[in-house]
């Protein structure tokens, strides 16, 4: 998980986080994977999957 434009990493887990805002009332999750699309090399749609079945809410990539 990055912050700050992605400059920053955080160390999170990003299913284990997208997990706890939904617990929040997140209503949905916007994800990009900022080595693949971010250098403009597609989406990872096997991650995005992954984190789509993890979660009931909505994921947005």
């Amino acid at each position: 998980v990055a912050i700050d434009g992605w400059a920053k990493l955080t160390g999170h887990n990003v299913i284990e986080l997208a997990k706890k805002f939904e617990g929040y009332g997140v209503e949905a999750i916007i994800y990009t994977d900022i080595g693949r699309d971010g250098m403009l090399n597609g989406l990872n749609i096997e991650a995005t999957e992954k984190l789509a079945e993890a979660l009931t809410i909505p994921v947005i990539a």
